[in-house]
């Protein structure tokens, strides 16, 4: 018995469709195998051309007496906007295999002590320093060793050391056009005199012990205008107003050709405004990816689920858009989860994914075929996805604070005011591995 026939018996009712698709294999098969060997092309050029990118890491140290607020950070992300690469023609998309490349702007609590961070380029570093040096003068940006190579380079070796870890990233909860609350909500008519919403997320970081570590990245990469165009059909269901909201007009009204009366909530006025006004300005794709590595006697997991995003739901509104949990792509894995099997591979799976992703800076694949060649057997990786951030909402997310912030003393600061940066800044520097020792150590 052949397996077609084995196939029919064993599903009737798709029997026609097999023999249709076997019959007729001539029509559907090339197309399918040239799409499969345009996706594995350009996965393998788009990872070649990522892996030959040389990439800093950039330290900033705040000084004590900073004064202006994520106004700055705003502008320097609009500015960083225009740098935006892409491929101009097909030789550079396909054969190149140039995408936007992105940058990371991390907070990390090392024990309880805080350190800012930005990874780019070297081919941009010249110009993120000089518009951090535009915005705030008297930061100091010193280029550092990866802090992450204080760890193992392996989950295994983590293990080995006698450390557990716990990781998630979280996503926009409704459309990307939906805005978050961003800073201008928490300051008063004066700039100065505001409360500081990035104080919520410095105090549940330096509230560790020594031998926890808490690792938050935010990796942004300039969008095109692709989701301001998704974001307009939005803003034109908003203006047309649903069936509920619609009144009727009467008969007499109908008969003289009266338009019909559009009633919206005083909600949706409000979420019609702000939506317009947020695809108004530069948008980034977004991955917030935080990592909670402790030593085992320490570790806990529930401090970790909850402590970050519970100083992020501060930027929540009902209304409009709030972060979650990307519960696809954390490493929390139960029983109860689909597919219900294997929860500990799944579990180990996720973790050594999220290792990986954090210490390598990974953006999601940009093609299907890319996620599959990514994947193992008890894990798919088609769950990460990006949400988009204007350049106010992601200035409100990462910004450094200022001096009204009660942790300041917490974080690892510029120690004395400077006249501003140096006229022969160095374009490659070399690296202080004293330094580099002095401020994390040999290791775990």
């Amino acid at each position: 018995m052949t397996f077609v026939e084995i196939y029919k018996d064993l599903f009737p009712s798709f029997g026609p469709a097999l023999g249709f698709l076997i019959r007729f294999w001539w029509i559907w098969l090339p197309p399918l195998t040239f799409t499969v060997f345009v996706g594995t092309w350009l996965n393998y050029t788009r990872t070649y051309f990522k892996r030959s990118q040389e990439w800093v890491l950039l330290e900033v140290r705040v000084p004590r007496a900073l004064i202006r607020g994520p106004r700055g950070m705003e502008q320097f992300f609009a500015n960083m906007h225009g740098l935006r690469n892409a491929p101009s023609d097909k030789i550079e998309k396909y054969w190149h295999g140039e995408v936007p490349l992105w940058f990371s702007f991390e907070i990390v609590s090392l024990g309880g002590e805080l350190h800012y961070f930005i990874r780019t380029t070297r081919k941009l570093q010249r110009s993120v320093e000089a518009q951090l040096y535009a915005q705030y003068p008297d930061l100091e940006i010193i280029a550092t060793h990866d802090y992450m190579n204080r760890f193992p380079p392996s989950l295994s070796g983590l293990y080995a050391a006698g450390y557990d870890l716990w990781g998630t990233e979280l996503l926009l909860e409704r459309e990307d056009c939906y805005p978050i609350r961003t800073y201008g909500e928490f300051e008063s008519p004066n700039e100065f005199e505001y409360i500081d919403p990035i104080s919520a997320l410095l105090e549940a970081l330096k509230k560790i012990d020594k031998r926890e570590n808490i690792l938050i990245q935010i990796l942004a990469r300039p969008a095109d205008n692709g989701w301001q165009k998704k974001a307009d059909a939005v803003v034109q269901k908003l203006k047309e107003g649903t069936s509920v909201g619609k009144k009727k007009a009467s008969i007499s009204e109908q008969e003289e050709g009266a338009p019909m009366m559009i009633a919206r909530t005083p909600g949706e006025t409000e979420a019609l405004k702000l939506i317009e006004k947020k695809i108004t300005k530069a948008g980034y794709e977004v991955v917030i990816r935080y990592i909670y590595i402790a030593e085992r006697s320490v570790f806990s997991s529930t401090f970790a689920r909850r402590g970050v995003i519970s100083a992020m739901n501060q930027y929540s509104s009902h209304s409009l858009n709030s972060f979650r949990h990307n519960f696809k792509a954390w490493t929390m894995v139960k029983w109860v989860y689909k597919p219900f099997i294997f929860p500990n591979k799944r579990a180990e799976g996720r973790k050594q994914r999220m290792y990986i992703n954090y210490r390598e800076r990974r953006m999601p694949e940009e093609t299907r075929v890319g996620g599959v060649y990514s994947s193992s057997l008890f894990l798919w990786d088609f769950a990460r996805r990006t949400s988009v951030l204007n350049t106010e909402e992601l200035a409100t997310v990462y910004h450094f604070p200022n001096e009204t912030v009660l942790t300041a003393p917490l974080i690892k600061r510029k120690e004395s005011k400077t006249l501003g940066p140096s006229a022969e800044l160095p374009i490659f520097g070399g690296e202080d591995d004293e330094h580099f020792t002095k401020l994390y150590g040999n290791g775990i």
